[in-house]
């Protein structure tokens, strides 16, 4: 049933991309594919399907950029840091460093007035710390996640 479900959603949200939505109805579309998208990796290790999920909830959230509101921020910074161990997961360091580092650009400015998005800095830190690990570079893997400790301190 449930991936009955995630067909249905990823059909809606595909559909979403190509009609006007207001900046809400974006949002939670945008939303609901991250979230397929992060369900497909973890339930299902289908990490091509979920980093087209992703993508597809990054474009949307390019619908919504214009505006430049915190919500449509914040989700963007998630959807990234989402997508840093799907790249991880299929060895593809590169692009899983680029965009856990996009993610990290959007949430450290606002973790300075938003303390709660203190968290998500910490989580993004850490999972660079992780990738680090994977690429042997234990030197810049122990600063990422002392970082990562200190702000969860």
């Amino acid at each position: 049933e449930v991936l009955q479900i995630l067909e249905h959603v990823k059909c809606a949200v595909s559909h979403a991309l190509e009609i006007e939505l207001d900046t809400v109805n974006i949002l939670k579309a945008a939303q609901m594919s991250m979230e397929a998208g992060v369900f497909s990796a973890m339930a299902l290790n289908a990490f091509v399907e979920a980093q087209n999920s992703l993508h597809i909830a990054l474009s949307l959230l390019e619908k919504a950029e214009t505006k430049r509101n915190c919500p449509s921020q914040r989700l963007k910074a998630k959807v990234l840091h989402e997508l840093g161990p799907i790249y991880r997961y299929q060895g593809r360091y590169t692009e899983s460093e680029r965009s856990l580092q996009q993610s990290l650009e959007i949430t450290q400015p606002l973790s300075r007035k938003d303390t709660t998005v203190r968290q998500a800095v910490a989580d993004t830190l850490h999972e660079l710390g992780v990738l680090e690990v994977k690429k042997h570079n234990l030197d810049s893997a122990a600063q990422f996640l002392q970082r990562s400790l200190d702000l969860r301190q």
